[in-house]
């Protein structure tokens, strides 16, 4: 997989990286996943989630108490899911960021405005 090998994620990691390879397909699909992010939301797109525990209520069947949970579903086909704690999260997001970038240099102000609020609010300064 292009992205867990240009990350160096590990491969108990493989719902992220996939999350990962996903959303960094499309420039507007990683911003948006980036925004979310940065309002403690997760994204899904095409079979691909990320929750963020900060949006689950502790009576929800799959409530998880802490961290980022990445899963991938494929109609029965095909499903993983880790969760990961909000220190890993940020960093392969961040490093998944610097591929981006490599892409769409345009993207660095607001990239970087992005991950700064996104640290800031998992209380990771």
């Amino acid at each position: 997989m292009f992205v867990a090998d240009k990350i160096g994620a590990p491969p108990e990691l493989l719902a992220m990286s996939a999350y990962y390879e996903q959303v960094i397909g499309s420039p507007i699909t990683f911003l948006k996943a980036l925004r979310l992010f940065s309002q403690n939301k997760g994204y899904s797109v095409d079979y691909h989630t990320a929750e963020l525990s900060l949006e689950m209520h502790p009576l929800e069947d799959d409530y998880f108490p802490d961290g980022v949970r990445f899963s991938v579903y494929v109609s029965h086909a095909y499903e993983a899911e880790v969760i990961v704690s909000y220190k890993v999260f940020y960093y392969y997001l961040s490093k998944v960021c610097t591929l981006h970038l490599e892409m769409h240099p345009r993207d660095s102000q607001e990239v970087k405005k992005l991950l700064s609020v996104i640290k800031s609010n998992l209380n990771l300064n």
